[in-house]
Order: structure tokens, then sequence, then C-alpha cells
């Protein structure tokens, strides 16, 4: 496979992982489950217990596709860097890969501490152990505030793989062109 076909697939990977990433975390930001247990959305009382159990379903759910999008989108950018013909557009993938990656370090370093007190939280409330409402509801303030931070991430991976695919311009025809030229596949149903 030639180098600009990798970099055009690297190019497509990059902008629809950080896509994801990023667009996936604000619709969840807007409409998602922690501003409904934040009151954002609806006015629904939750108890303490069910706050707590809401946030762990949503972080747990959240965590794989977040990771693997940061994953394939600094793969596909690393991928970009290594072989597009452009010296810009590879500094473009490489920015991008490393913003995108950069909420790893940020998320175990600088939300950990948060998050690990919430899941202490819910397992006492599941032993049946009475938790604090206020502490719980501050808890929620506190790793929202701390997860609007990696939105700095999120936009500025988002926007080079962004620049870097509309710079590049063909990206698109390159992609379709080796979906298409891969042998056809006949499907029969039998004699006609």
């Amino acid at each position: 496979m030639p180098n600009t076909t990798l970099a055009a697939i690297g190019l497509f990977g990059s902008a629809t992982a950080s896509s994801y990433v990023l667009f996936s975390n604000l619709g969840m930001s807007q409409y998602g489950l922690v501003p409904f247990i934040r009151g954002k959305v609806a006015d629904v009382r939750l108890s303490a217990a069910d706050k707590l159990r809401t946030w762990v379903g949503y972080y747990n759910g959240g965590k794989f596709w977040s990771i693997t999008g940061a994953v394939v989108n600094a793969l596909c950018g690393t991928l970009v860097a290594l072989t597009h013909p452009a010296i810009e557009i590879q500094r473009l993938g490489l920015g991008s890969a490393v913003l995108g990656l950069a909420i790893v370090p940020y998320t175990l370093l600088g939300i950990k501490p948060t998050n690990d007190k919430i899941f202490a939280l819910e397992a006492k409330a599941r032993r049946g152990e009475n938790v604090d409402d206020k502490k719980v509801d501050g808890l929620v303030e506190e790793w929202v505030s701390l997860h609007n931070v990696r939105y700095v991430a999120y936009v500025s991976s988002w926007l080079l793989s962004a620049a870097a695919l509309a710079m590049n311009g063909n990206v698109l025809i390159e992609v379709l062109d080796v979906v298409y030229r891969a042998p056809p596949v006949y499907y029969s149903s039998g004699p006609v």
C-alpha cells in the first residue's frame, strides 16, 4: 500500500476518532446522565445512592469508548506524521495525536483521585451505609469541573485533525478508492 494511501487512511481515521471523542462528550455533557444527576436536564430528585450508581454506570460505560477514541486518534495521527508527504500535514497529524492522548495522563493524575472518591462512596452506598447528599453533589461538581478541562485537548485535537484533512483535500477520494479497489463480493440466492 503506498504511503499516500496510508496517510489518507490516517487522516480519515484521526478526524473520525477525534470527532467522536469531542462530540460524544459534548452531547453527554449537555443532555447525558451527569446533567441529569445534577438536575440540569429535568427536575428530578435522586437519592445520593442513586446519583452515585448512575454516575458509576455512566463512567464505566464511557471510559472504554473515550480511551479507544483517543488511542485510535493517536495511532492514526502518528500514521499521518510518518507517511504523509507534506510536512505541514505531518505536524498537524502528530499534534492531533499528542493532544488526543493528553487526556490519559490528565485523567490519571488530575481526575482519578475524584473518581476514586466517587467509587468509594458508591461502594459505601451499595453496602447500605449512609452517604451525604451534599458530599456526593460536591464530588460530581468537582468531577464536572475537572472533566471540562479535557475539552481543551478534545477541541484542539479535533481542530488539528480537521485542518490536516482539509489541507489534504482529496483524502475521501483516496479512502473510497481503497474501499472500491477491494475485490468485489458477489451474493447469490441461487439460479435466477
